[in-house]
Protein backbone atom coordinates (compact mmCIF):
# COMPACT_ATOMS: atom_id res chain seq x y z
CA UNK A 1 0.00 0.00 0.00
CA UNK A 2 2.94 2.09 1.05
CA UNK A 3 4.97 1.57 -2.51
CA UNK A 4 1.60 2.63 -4.45
CA UNK A 5 1.36 5.53 -2.28
CA UNK A 6 4.64 6.64 -3.09
CA UNK A 7 3.84 5.81 -6.68
CA UNK A 8 1.03 8.11 -7.16
CA UNK A 9 2.62 10.62 -5.66
CA UNK A 10 5.50 10.77 -8.25
CA UNK A 11 3.08 10.66 -10.85
CA UNK A 12 1.25 13.68 -9.71
CA UNK A 13 4.78 15.74 -9.21
CA UNK A 14 5.67 14.57 -12.82
CA UNK A 15 1.99 15.97 -14.23
CA UNK A 16 2.89 18.92 -12.18
CA UNK A 17 5.99 19.57 -13.86
CA UNK A 18 4.65 18.13 -17.32
CA UNK A 19 2.11 20.49 -17.19
CA UNK A 20 4.15 23.96 -15.77
CA UNK A 21 7.36 23.15 -17.41
CA UNK A 22 5.78 25.15 -20.56
CA UNK A 23 4.90 27.46 -18.66
CA UNK A 24 8.59 28.11 -17.41
CA UNK A 25 10.13 28.12 -20.62
CA UNK A 26 7.73 30.38 -22.37
CA UNK A 27 7.88 32.95 -19.49
CA UNK A 28 12.03 32.56 -19.67
CA UNK A 29 11.77 33.42 -23.59
CA UNK A 30 9.39 36.66 -22.84
CA UNK A 31 11.73 37.85 -20.65
CA UNK A 32 12.15 41.38 -21.98
CA UNK A 33 15.27 42.36 -23.28
CA UNK A 34 15.98 45.22 -21.76
CA UNK A 35 16.38 43.61 -18.25
CA UNK A 36 18.81 41.15 -19.34
CA UNK A 37 20.93 43.79 -20.50
CA UNK A 38 20.24 45.72 -17.58
CA UNK A 39 21.59 43.04 -15.64
CA UNK A 40 24.60 42.24 -17.67
CA UNK A 41 25.73 45.75 -17.08
CA UNK A 42 25.23 45.69 -13.68
CA UNK A 43 27.09 42.96 -13.18
CA UNK A 44 29.44 44.46 -15.05
CA UNK A 45 29.74 47.89 -14.02
CA UNK A 46 29.92 46.55 -10.27
CA UNK A 47 32.78 44.23 -11.07
CA UNK A 48 34.60 47.15 -12.69
CA UNK A 49 33.93 48.83 -9.07
CA UNK A 50 35.34 46.07 -6.80
CA UNK A 51 38.51 45.49 -9.25
CA UNK A 52 39.21 48.84 -8.67
CA UNK A 53 38.80 48.33 -4.99
CA UNK A 54 40.60 45.56 -4.41
CA UNK A 55 43.52 47.42 -6.49
CA UNK A 56 43.27 49.26 -3.35
CA UNK A 57 46.12 52.58 -4.62
CA UNK A 58 45.25 56.33 -3.85
CA UNK A 59 43.99 56.35 -7.00
CA UNK A 60 41.65 53.29 -7.65
CA UNK A 61 40.16 54.15 -4.72
CA UNK A 62 39.10 57.56 -5.49
CA UNK A 63 38.03 55.98 -9.19
CA UNK A 64 35.76 53.27 -7.50
CA UNK A 65 33.90 55.70 -5.88
CA UNK A 66 33.83 58.54 -8.72
CA UNK A 67 32.42 55.42 -10.60
CA UNK A 68 29.67 54.63 -8.06
CA UNK A 69 27.93 57.92 -7.31
CA UNK A 70 28.05 58.26 -11.00
CA UNK A 71 26.76 54.85 -11.80
CA UNK A 72 23.11 55.33 -13.28
CA UNK A 73 22.56 51.26 -13.22
CA UNK A 74 23.68 50.41 -9.45
CA UNK A 75 21.00 51.11 -6.75
CA UNK A 76 21.43 53.64 -4.33
CA UNK A 77 21.98 51.19 -1.40
CA UNK A 78 24.54 49.47 -3.31
CA UNK A 79 25.96 52.58 -4.43
CA UNK A 80 26.24 53.69 -0.67
CA UNK A 81 27.80 50.21 0.39
CA UNK A 82 30.38 50.34 -2.29
CA UNK A 83 31.19 53.85 -1.44
CA UNK A 84 31.78 52.95 1.97
CA UNK A 85 34.00 50.17 1.55
CA UNK A 86 36.39 52.30 -0.93
CA UNK A 87 36.28 55.35 2.02
CA UNK A 88 37.17 52.75 5.08
CA UNK A 89 39.64 50.73 3.02
CA UNK A 90 41.84 53.78 1.81
CA UNK A 91 41.24 55.75 5.78
CA UNK A 92 42.72 51.61 6.80
CA UNK A 93 45.63 51.58 4.42
CA UNK A 94 46.67 54.68 3.39
CA UNK A 95 45.24 57.43 6.94
CA UNK A 96 45.67 57.90 10.61
CA UNK A 97 45.00 54.69 12.64
CA UNK A 98 42.55 56.66 14.94
CA UNK A 99 40.46 57.10 11.79
CA UNK A 100 36.39 56.42 12.86
CA UNK A 101 34.84 53.30 10.47
CA UNK A 102 31.17 54.19 9.94
CA UNK A 103 28.41 52.21 8.16
CA UNK A 104 26.12 54.74 6.49
CA UNK A 105 22.78 54.38 7.14
CA UNK A 106 21.76 54.45 2.81
CA UNK A 107 23.47 50.82 2.60
CA UNK A 108 20.17 49.42 4.43
CA UNK A 109 18.68 46.92 1.71
CA UNK A 110 22.49 46.71 -0.47
CA UNK A 111 23.68 43.24 -1.87
CA UNK A 112 24.53 40.90 1.11
CA UNK A 113 28.03 40.85 0.17
CA UNK A 114 28.85 44.37 0.69
CA UNK A 115 26.84 44.26 4.03
CA UNK A 116 29.05 41.79 4.41
CA UNK A 117 32.04 43.55 3.60
CA UNK A 118 31.17 46.20 5.94
CA UNK A 119 31.06 44.10 8.66
CA UNK A 120 34.24 42.76 8.14
CA UNK A 121 35.58 46.78 7.54
CA UNK A 122 34.32 47.07 10.79
CA UNK A 123 36.60 44.62 12.69
CA UNK A 124 39.43 45.45 10.86
CA UNK A 125 39.25 49.47 11.32
CA UNK A 126 39.69 47.99 15.03
CA UNK A 127 42.59 46.16 14.46
CA UNK A 128 40.66 42.95 14.38
CA UNK A 129 40.39 39.57 12.49
CA UNK A 130 37.01 39.84 10.90
CA UNK A 131 34.78 37.34 11.60
CA UNK A 132 32.13 37.67 9.63
CA UNK A 133 34.55 35.93 6.47
CA UNK A 134 35.46 32.87 8.62
CA UNK A 135 32.76 30.33 7.34
CA UNK A 136 32.32 32.05 4.16
CA UNK A 137 34.00 31.46 0.61
CA UNK A 138 37.12 32.70 -0.02
CA UNK A 139 37.08 36.18 -2.20
CA UNK A 140 38.68 38.30 -4.06
CA UNK A 141 37.07 41.43 -1.25
CA UNK A 142 37.01 39.29 1.81
CA UNK A 143 40.75 38.38 1.81
CA UNK A 144 41.89 41.88 1.14
CA UNK A 145 39.69 43.14 4.05
CA UNK A 146 40.56 40.10 5.95
CA UNK A 147 44.55 41.51 5.61
CA UNK A 148 43.49 45.06 6.79
CA UNK A 149 44.48 44.88 10.31
CA UNK A 150 48.00 44.78 9.90
CA UNK A 151 47.51 48.42 9.23
CA UNK A 152 45.97 48.69 12.82
CA UNK A 153 48.19 46.39 15.30
CA UNK A 154 51.05 45.23 15.24
CA UNK A 155 50.20 41.81 17.10
CA UNK A 156 52.41 38.89 15.34
CA UNK A 157 48.64 36.67 15.11
CA UNK A 158 47.58 39.67 13.02
CA UNK A 159 50.45 39.53 10.62
CA UNK A 160 50.47 36.10 10.45
CA UNK A 161 46.85 36.32 9.22
CA UNK A 162 47.52 39.33 6.91
CA UNK A 163 50.27 37.48 5.21
CA UNK A 164 47.83 34.41 4.89
CA UNK A 165 45.22 36.78 3.25
CA UNK A 166 47.33 37.96 0.81
CA UNK A 167 48.72 34.93 -0.40
CA UNK A 168 45.09 33.68 -0.67
CA UNK A 169 44.20 37.02 -2.56
CA UNK A 170 47.16 36.55 -4.76
CA UNK A 171 46.49 33.08 -5.41
CA UNK A 172 42.96 33.98 -6.60
CA UNK A 173 44.66 36.24 -9.50
CA UNK A 174 43.70 39.07 -7.21
CA UNK A 175 46.33 42.35 -8.06
CA UNK A 176 46.40 44.93 -5.42
CA UNK A 177 48.79 46.90 -3.59
CA UNK A 178 47.87 46.08 -0.52
CA UNK A 179 50.30 42.88 -0.47
CA UNK A 180 53.58 44.71 -1.27
CA UNK A 181 52.83 47.19 1.57
CA UNK A 182 52.48 44.50 3.87
CA UNK A 183 55.46 42.51 3.03
CA UNK A 184 57.68 45.58 2.08
CA UNK A 185 56.85 46.90 5.88
CA UNK A 186 57.85 43.80 8.09
CA UNK A 187 60.52 43.60 5.38
CA UNK A 188 62.04 47.13 6.39
CA UNK A 189 61.09 46.87 10.20
CA UNK A 190 63.45 43.34 9.98
CA UNK A 191 66.08 45.86 8.61
CA UNK A 192 65.89 43.87 5.15
CA UNK A 193 66.08 46.87 3.28
CA UNK A 194 66.83 45.85 -0.45
CA UNK A 195 64.15 43.57 0.10
CA UNK A 196 61.93 46.08 1.25
CA UNK A 197 62.83 48.53 -1.56
CA UNK A 198 61.88 45.87 -3.87
CA UNK A 199 58.27 45.53 -2.15
CA UNK A 200 57.43 48.79 -2.66
CA UNK A 201 58.72 50.02 -5.75
CA UNK A 202 55.61 47.00 -6.92
CA UNK A 203 53.58 49.04 -5.07
CA UNK A 204 54.16 52.29 -6.28
CA UNK A 205 54.05 51.04 -9.84
CA UNK A 206 50.66 50.18 -9.56
CA UNK A 207 49.92 54.23 -8.78
CA UNK A 208 53.25 56.35 -9.03
CA UNK A 209 51.73 58.99 -7.28
CA UNK A 210 50.97 57.05 -4.21
CA UNK A 211 52.63 58.96 -1.42
CA UNK A 212 52.52 55.74 1.08
CA UNK A 213 54.40 53.23 -1.64
CA UNK A 214 56.59 56.76 -2.45
CA UNK A 215 57.73 57.10 1.31
CA UNK A 216 58.23 53.33 2.10
CA UNK A 217 60.28 53.03 -1.19
CA UNK A 218 62.19 56.42 -0.02
CA UNK A 219 62.77 55.39 3.66
CA UNK A 220 64.09 51.92 2.37
CA UNK A 221 66.36 53.62 0.02
CA UNK A 222 67.50 56.49 3.20
CA UNK A 223 68.27 52.73 5.07
CA UNK A 224 70.44 51.57 2.56
CA UNK A 225 72.68 55.23 2.89
CA UNK A 226 70.62 56.21 -0.94
CA UNK A 227 69.57 59.33 -0.14
CA UNK A 228 69.98 60.40 -3.98
CA UNK A 229 67.23 57.52 -5.15
CA UNK A 230 65.13 59.35 -2.13
CA UNK A 231 64.95 62.55 -3.40
CA UNK A 232 64.58 61.01 -6.75
CA UNK A 233 61.22 59.16 -6.04
CA UNK A 234 59.96 61.56 -3.83
CA UNK A 235 60.47 64.38 -6.19
CA UNK A 236 57.65 63.98 -8.37
CA UNK A 237 55.36 63.62 -5.04
CA UNK A 238 56.68 66.75 -3.59
CA UNK A 239 56.41 69.03 -7.41
CA UNK A 240 52.40 67.89 -7.36
CA UNK A 241 52.12 68.50 -3.63
CA UNK A 242 53.60 72.07 -4.23
CA UNK A 243 50.68 72.79 -7.00
CA UNK A 244 48.40 71.28 -4.93
CA UNK A 245 49.03 73.52 -2.09
CA UNK A 246 49.20 76.30 -3.92
CA UNK A 247 46.19 75.87 -5.88
CA UNK A 248 44.51 75.46 -1.89
CA UNK A 249 45.90 78.48 -0.92
CA UNK A 250 44.72 80.28 -3.67
CA UNK A 251 40.96 79.23 -3.37
CA UNK A 252 40.69 79.12 0.30
CA UNK A 253 38.14 82.26 -0.34
CA UNK A 254 36.78 80.31 -2.61
CA UNK A 255 32.57 79.46 -2.56
CA UNK A 256 32.91 75.59 -2.29
CA UNK A 257 35.11 74.80 0.49
CA UNK A 258 33.45 71.49 1.83
CA UNK A 259 36.86 68.40 2.31
CA UNK A 260 34.65 66.53 -0.57
CA UNK A 261 34.77 68.91 -3.30
CA UNK A 262 38.81 68.75 -3.38
CA UNK A 263 40.06 67.24 -6.65
CA UNK A 264 43.21 64.73 -7.70
CA UNK A 265 44.40 65.09 -11.44
CA UNK A 266 43.67 61.52 -13.08
CA UNK A 267 46.22 59.44 -14.65
CA UNK A 268 44.28 60.42 -17.90
CA UNK A 269 44.82 64.53 -17.12
CA UNK A 270 41.08 64.89 -16.37
CA UNK A 271 39.96 65.24 -12.59
CA UNK A 272 39.19 62.95 -10.26
CA UNK A 273 37.42 63.09 -6.77
CA UNK A 274 40.13 62.49 -3.79
CA UNK A 275 39.77 60.16 -0.56
CA UNK A 276 39.67 62.10 2.05
CA UNK A 277 43.15 61.00 3.30
CA UNK A 278 44.27 62.63 0.13
CA UNK A 279 43.91 66.16 1.05
CA UNK A 280 46.95 65.54 3.43
CA UNK A 281 48.91 67.40 0.87
CA UNK A 282 52.15 67.34 2.56
CA UNK A 283 51.87 64.53 5.69
CA UNK A 284 54.95 64.81 8.19
CA UNK A 285 56.05 61.59 6.87
CA UNK A 286 56.59 62.98 3.67
CA UNK A 287 57.98 66.39 4.64
CA UNK A 288 60.59 64.50 7.13
CA UNK A 289 61.68 62.12 4.35
CA UNK A 290 62.60 64.83 1.98
CA UNK A 291 64.24 66.61 4.54
CA UNK A 292 66.37 63.85 5.49
CA UNK A 293 67.30 63.33 1.91
CA UNK A 294 67.93 66.76 1.16
CA UNK A 295 70.15 66.55 4.63
CA UNK A 296 71.86 63.41 3.42
CA UNK A 297 72.85 65.09 0.06
CA UNK A 298 74.81 67.55 2.17
CA UNK A 299 71.88 70.19 1.05
CA UNK A 300 71.86 71.46 4.66
CA UNK A 301 69.68 74.42 4.74
CA UNK A 302 67.34 73.57 1.82
CA UNK A 303 66.90 70.70 4.67
CA UNK A 304 65.90 72.92 7.00
CA UNK A 305 62.46 74.01 6.35
CA UNK A 306 61.35 70.37 5.71
CA UNK A 307 62.50 69.42 8.22
CA UNK A 308 61.33 72.21 11.25
CA UNK A 309 57.73 72.01 8.99
CA UNK A 310 57.39 67.82 9.95
CA UNK A 311 58.55 68.65 13.74
CA UNK A 312 56.12 71.61 13.86
CA UNK A 313 53.07 68.80 12.70
CA UNK A 314 54.64 65.88 14.74
CA UNK A 315 56.31 66.98 17.74
CA UNK A 316 57.10 63.00 18.44
CA UNK A 317 59.65 63.31 15.59
CA UNK A 318 62.78 63.83 17.77
CA UNK A 319 64.97 61.93 15.39
CA UNK A 320 65.06 65.58 13.39
CA UNK A 321 66.24 67.59 16.09
CA UNK A 322 70.18 66.85 15.39
CA UNK A 323 69.50 67.68 11.68
CA UNK A 324 68.11 70.93 12.47
CA UNK A 325 70.87 72.02 14.77
CA UNK A 326 73.34 70.96 12.52
CA UNK A 327 71.45 73.69 10.18
CA UNK A 328 71.45 76.08 12.77
CA UNK A 329 75.29 75.82 13.57
CA UNK A 330 75.75 76.24 10.00
CA UNK A 331 73.76 79.68 9.71
CA UNK A 332 75.36 80.95 13.58
CA UNK A 333 72.09 80.35 14.96
CA UNK A 334 72.98 79.70 18.21
CA UNK A 335 69.73 79.91 19.81
CA UNK A 336 68.28 77.32 17.92
CA UNK A 337 70.93 75.16 17.81
CA UNK A 338 71.01 75.04 21.80
CA UNK A 339 67.64 74.46 21.59
CA UNK A 340 67.53 71.52 19.47
CA UNK A 341 70.69 70.18 20.97
CA UNK A 342 68.93 70.03 24.40
CA UNK A 343 65.42 68.99 23.06
CA UNK A 344 67.33 66.13 21.48
CA UNK A 345 70.18 65.03 24.79
CA UNK A 346 67.40 62.61 25.68
CA UNK A 347 67.90 60.35 22.90
CA UNK A 348 71.30 61.40 21.04
CA UNK A 349 74.05 61.26 24.05
CA UNK A 350 75.82 58.92 22.36
CA UNK A 351 75.27 60.21 18.70
CA UNK A 352 78.18 60.81 16.92
CA UNK A 353 76.68 64.42 15.43
CA UNK A 354 75.15 65.43 18.50
CA UNK A 355 78.07 65.14 20.40
CA UNK A 356 80.55 67.13 17.49
CA UNK A 357 77.11 69.72 17.68
CA UNK A 358 77.53 70.28 21.64
CA UNK A 359 81.86 70.38 21.36
CA UNK A 360 81.21 72.87 18.68
CA UNK A 361 78.38 74.78 20.41
CA UNK A 362 80.19 75.05 23.27
CA UNK A 363 84.03 75.88 21.66
CA UNK A 364 82.39 78.88 19.69
CA UNK A 365 80.40 80.43 22.66
CA UNK A 366 84.24 80.11 24.58
CA UNK A 367 83.64 77.15 26.97
CA UNK A 368 86.83 75.36 26.18
CA UNK A 369 86.44 72.73 28.93
CA UNK A 370 82.71 71.48 27.64
CA UNK A 371 84.32 71.57 24.16
CA UNK A 372 86.59 69.58 25.45
CA UNK A 373 84.82 66.92 27.57
CA UNK A 374 82.16 66.27 24.46
CA UNK A 375 85.17 65.84 21.62
CA UNK A 376 86.72 63.33 23.84
CA UNK A 377 83.36 61.52 24.69
CA UNK A 378 82.88 61.16 20.36
CA UNK A 379 86.32 60.02 20.25
CA UNK A 380 85.35 57.35 22.85
CA UNK A 381 82.27 56.49 21.06
CA UNK A 382 83.22 56.49 17.42
CA UNK A 383 87.25 56.05 17.94
CA UNK A 384 88.09 55.44 14.31
CA UNK A 385 85.90 58.22 13.11
CA UNK A 386 87.80 60.91 11.62
CA UNK A 387 85.20 63.24 12.17
CA UNK A 388 85.19 62.84 15.85
CA UNK A 389 89.07 62.66 15.36
CA UNK A 390 88.97 66.23 14.39
CA UNK A 391 87.08 67.81 16.53
CA UNK A 392 89.27 67.03 18.94
CA UNK A 393 92.09 68.12 16.92
CA UNK A 394 90.09 71.84 16.96
CA UNK A 395 89.36 71.86 20.48
CA UNK A 396 92.78 70.89 21.50
CA UNK A 397 94.53 73.48 19.09
CA UNK A 398 92.71 76.18 21.24
CA UNK A 399 94.46 75.27 24.14
CA UNK A 400 97.98 76.63 25.22
CA UNK A 401 99.13 73.51 26.86
CA UNK A 402 101.70 72.35 25.03
CA UNK A 403 100.90 68.31 25.58
CA UNK A 404 97.74 68.74 24.10
CA UNK A 405 99.23 70.29 20.89
CA UNK A 406 101.63 67.53 20.90
CA UNK A 407 97.96 65.21 21.65
CA UNK A 408 96.20 66.64 18.64
CA UNK A 409 98.85 66.36 16.21
CA UNK A 410 99.13 62.39 17.15
CA UNK A 411 95.43 62.77 16.48
CA UNK A 412 95.56 64.76 13.45
CA UNK A 413 98.22 61.96 11.53
CA UNK A 414 95.29 59.65 12.56
CA UNK A 415 92.52 61.53 10.58
CA UNK A 416 95.43 61.49 7.48
CA UNK A 417 95.61 57.46 8.14
CA UNK A 418 92.04 56.72 8.30
CA UNK A 419 90.41 59.35 5.30
CA UNK A 420 93.44 58.05 2.79
CA UNK A 421 91.39 55.02 2.78
CA UNK A 422 88.55 55.70 0.74
CA UNK A 423 84.97 53.76 1.96
CA UNK A 424 82.30 52.84 -0.92
CA UNK A 425 78.33 53.96 -0.12
CA UNK A 426 78.94 57.17 1.53
CA UNK A 427 76.07 59.78 1.79
CA UNK A 428 77.15 62.92 0.59
CA UNK A 429 76.84 64.25 3.61
CA UNK A 430 79.21 61.80 5.12
CA UNK A 431 81.68 62.16 2.06
CA UNK A 432 82.03 66.09 2.57
CA UNK A 433 82.33 65.59 6.44
CA UNK A 434 85.41 62.93 6.32
CA UNK A 435 86.63 65.88 3.93
CA UNK A 436 86.42 68.38 6.39
CA UNK A 437 87.50 66.37 8.68
CA UNK A 438 90.91 65.70 6.62
CA UNK A 439 91.19 69.33 5.57
CA UNK A 440 91.56 69.86 9.14
CA UNK A 441 94.09 67.67 9.81
CA UNK A 442 96.38 69.27 6.87
CA UNK A 443 95.61 72.79 8.45
CA UNK A 444 96.61 72.08 11.98
CA UNK A 445 100.22 69.89 11.07
CA UNK A 446 100.78 72.76 8.40
CA UNK A 447 100.49 75.30 11.21
CA UNK A 448 102.00 73.60 14.19
CA UNK A 449 105.01 72.84 12.18
CA UNK A 450 104.95 76.63 10.73
CA UNK A 451 104.68 77.72 14.55
CA UNK A 452 107.49 75.13 15.76
CA UNK A 453 109.49 76.02 12.91
CA UNK A 454 109.94 72.85 11.11
CA UNK A 455 110.06 74.08 7.70
CA UNK A 456 110.74 70.49 6.21
CA UNK A 457 107.69 68.98 7.32
CA UNK A 458 105.58 72.31 7.37
CA UNK A 459 106.56 72.05 3.54
CA UNK A 460 105.81 67.91 2.93
CA UNK A 461 102.18 68.62 5.27
CA UNK A 462 101.96 71.51 2.40
CA UNK A 463 102.61 69.73 -0.23
CA UNK A 464 100.21 66.75 0.76
CA UNK A 465 97.11 69.08 1.48
CA UNK A 466 96.73 70.32 -2.16
CA UNK A 467 94.04 73.15 -2.02
CA UNK A 468 93.20 72.57 1.70
CA UNK A 469 92.59 76.69 2.19
CA UNK A 470 95.78 78.09 4.32
CA UNK A 471 96.79 81.67 5.33
CA UNK A 472 98.45 82.82 2.47
CA UNK A 473 101.00 84.63 4.49
CA UNK A 474 101.99 81.31 6.14
CA UNK A 475 102.62 79.52 3.22
CA UNK A 476 104.36 81.94 1.65
CA UNK A 477 106.90 81.79 4.62
CA UNK A 478 106.68 78.32 4.87
CA UNK A 479 107.63 77.63 0.63
CA UNK A 480 110.45 80.66 1.25
CA UNK A 481 112.06 78.34 4.45
CA UNK A 482 112.13 75.48 3.32
CA UNK A 483 114.02 76.67 0.37
CA UNK A 484 111.29 76.25 -2.53
CA UNK A 485 112.37 79.17 -4.37
CA UNK A 486 110.50 78.52 -7.24
CA UNK A 487 107.53 77.54 -6.25
CA UNK A 488 107.60 80.32 -3.67
CA UNK A 489 108.05 82.82 -6.53
CA UNK A 490 105.40 81.17 -8.32
CA UNK A 491 103.29 81.44 -5.54
CA UNK A 492 103.90 84.80 -4.59
CA UNK A 493 103.15 86.21 -7.71
CA UNK A 494 99.84 84.79 -8.19
CA UNK A 495 99.07 86.32 -5.07
CA UNK A 496 99.88 89.47 -5.96
CA UNK A 497 97.87 89.16 -9.17
CA UNK A 498 95.07 88.47 -7.26
CA UNK A 499 95.77 91.23 -4.35
CA UNK A 500 97.79 94.15 -5.81
CA UNK A 501 96.88 96.68 -3.22
CA UNK A 502 97.40 93.42 -0.56
CA UNK A 503 100.60 94.55 1.41
CA UNK A 504 101.23 91.26 2.61
CA UNK A 505 100.94 89.92 -0.87
CA UNK A 506 103.45 92.74 -2.28
CA UNK A 507 105.95 91.88 0.69
CA UNK A 508 105.76 88.59 0.12
CA UNK A 509 106.28 88.86 -3.77
CA UNK A 510 109.27 90.91 -3.08
CA UNK A 511 110.84 88.29 -0.36
CA UNK A 512 110.13 85.98 -3.17
CA UNK A 513 112.07 88.21 -5.48
CA UNK A 514 114.97 88.72 -3.29
CA UNK A 515 115.66 85.00 -2.58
Amino acid sequence: MKIKYIFLLTIAALSVLSFSAPTWSYAQQNLPKTDVEQLKKISTEAKDIETLIVLATPHSLAQARSKTKASPYLSEPDKAALDAIAKSIGLIVYGPKNAVFEIPAAAKGADQKYITCLAGLSDASAGKTPKVFENGSCSLMSELISALPFFRDSRNEIRAQALASISRLEDLGGISAVPSLVRGQIAFEAKQYAEAADEFQKALELDTLSKKSACGLARAYLAQGKPEKAKQILDPIISIALVESAKETSTQDGYNKKPSSNKGVSAGGGYIETTEIEQDTFSADLKSLYGIALYNLNNILDAEPWLIAALNEDPSRTDLLVPIAHAAMQKRDYASAWKNLESASKIASKDRTWLILKSQYALENSRQTDAERFARTAVSYYPQDPVALAQLVRVLQESTDAQRHLEAADLAKKVLDITKNEVPNLTPLEQALRKQAEDKAFQFLVMENYNNQDWIMASKYLQEAGGVPLDKEMVAVILRKSGNVQEALQFALSWYLQEPTSEKAVEAYLRSLAM
